[in-house]
């Protein structure tokens, strides 16, 4: 069964926005002197924020699908099973 995994991404961007609004009133008032790229840096960080997270998620996720899971059966020395990701193979070599 596979499974799905959901990301939410809105929460971070609502107060962003609050954010840059707020500061594009006060310079606009000029209450502050802010460059522009200072006054747009709330929409940034939280693009950058939310860029990381994903980057960092894909790469845990194709890590995961790298790792693969062994499970050995040893019935009187001998291997007589082997499940590697489930799928059960039977080998009948020696021990090591």
């Amino acid at each position: 069964m596979e499974e799905r995994h959901n990301i939410t991404v809105s929460q971070p961007l609502g107060w962003s926005l609050i954010l840059t609004i707020f500061f594009s009133v006060l310079r606009y008032f000029n209450v502050i002197e802010w460059d522009w790229f200072w006054v747009m840096s709330p929409i940034w960080i939280s693009i950058a924020i939310i860029t990381l997270f994903i980057l960092v998620y894909t790469i845990y996720m194709i890590v995961a699908d790298e790792v693969r899971s062994v499970e050995i059966t040893y019935v009187e020395g001998k291997m007589v099973s082997r499940k590697v990701n489930g799928k059960e193979t039977i080998d009948n070599r020696e021990p090591r």
